[in-house]
């Protein structure tokens, strides 16, 4: 029921979001600073956990070759319990972290930190669970305190190249952040392993809270609390204004005469309007659309003679009136 209600919650969220468009989230200015602190811390406790796991079967190496013997008698059954192996190994890296953090690891029974161990009833012929220690803690182990301790440092001193002002905001969430991931998937490392003396595999997620915010957390916000002073650039000096310049004119003679002003240059006379006609009679002459004839001349109306004796008369008056020196015999 949880399931199919997380699946409909998903799908019913997405559908709103992309009819209504995605809200106008606004991360705050310290927030890609804590994700890389983040980022720092949560690698360097997968180191850690890498390590422990390592040693741990190192140190039981005779143990895993037992269990290999009696599980997995020939090659192919011995793949296949390496394979079983690699599949629960993220399981054993949190369980390595769990027990540098201090609060260890529980199997069925028995159980196992840096502080006291509690040997199983019988031993296991898985070889992830061989590593598990069978023998009380030497009194150095209580030095793998250091690891978590330096990465809090490390990851304090990723975040505070990067942080800015908001170097201490960073640094808490780091602190948070961190805690919340490793408390989940400590969380969701345990449960149960079939039926028997090692059922189930806990790890106590009440005392891994407290564990990464004391030996992560802290060493995360006393970096960035003690981060040295950044002097403020002290402001460049301005340059004194220069005094003005003045120019003298050059003393002269009273003869000389001062020497004229150079004309100002004129431009050449664009000769675009002389040879526009000439290119377009060219441009028309070589273009391939059809041409349009010519033009007629208009046909003027003919001038005609006087027909009767009155027109030629009246003619002959005209004639006079314009030219009336032609017509005065006097000298």
């Amino acid at each position: 029921m949880v399931g199919g209600a997380l699946v409909a919650g998903v799908g019913g969220t997405i559908g709103v979001l992309r009819f209504s468009g995605f809200p106008a989230w606004r991360f705050p200015d310290w927030a890609p600073a804590a994700l890389r602190g983040t980022a720092t811390a949560l690698a360097g406790l997968a180191f850690v956990g890498a390590l422990m796991l390592v040693t741990g079967l190192a140190l039981a190496a005779p143990r895993v070759a037992d269990a290999y013997a009696q599980l997995a008698p020939d090659v192919l059954s011995g793949v296949g319990v390496t394979v079983l192996a690699l599949a629960y190994l993220p399981n054993a890296l949190l369980a390595g972290v769990s027990w540098a953090l201090g609060p260890g690891v529980a199997v069925g029974t028995a159980g196992s930190s840096p502080f006291v161990t509690h040997a199983p009833d019988q031993p296991s012929s898985f070889p992830l669970l061989t590593a598990f220690p069978v023998a009380a803690p030497p009194v150095w182990a209580l030095a793998v305190f250091v690891l978590p301790v330096a990465v809090g440092l490390l990851a304090g001193f990723a975040l505070r190249r990067v942080a800015g002002v908001h170097h201490f905001a960073a640094a808490v969430a780091t602190a948070l952040l961190t805690t919340l991931v490793v408390t989940t998937l400590a969380a969701l490392a345990g449960g149960r392993l079939a039926a028997g003396p090692f059922d189930p595999v806990r790890l106590p997620v009440e005392l891994v809270v407290p564990s990464v915010l004391l030996w992560v957390g802290v060493p995360v916000v006393l970096v960035a609390l003690f981060r040295p002073a950044v002097a403020p650039p002290e402001p460049e000096p301005e340059p004194e204004p220069e005094p003005p310049v003045t120019s003298v004119p050059a003393p002269r003679d009273a003869g000389d005469e001062p020497a004229p002003e150079p004309a100002p240059e004129r431009a050449a006379p664009l000769r675009i309007a002389r040879r526009l006609p000439a290119v377009t009679e060219r441009v028309a002459r070589h273009w391939p659309w059809p041409r349009r004839p010519a033009a007629a001349p208009p046909v003027l109306p003919q001038q005609r003679g006087p027909q009767t004796v009155a027109e030629l008369v009246a003619q002959r008056e005209r004639e006079a009136a314009e030219h009336p020196a032609a017509d005065d015999p006097t000298p």
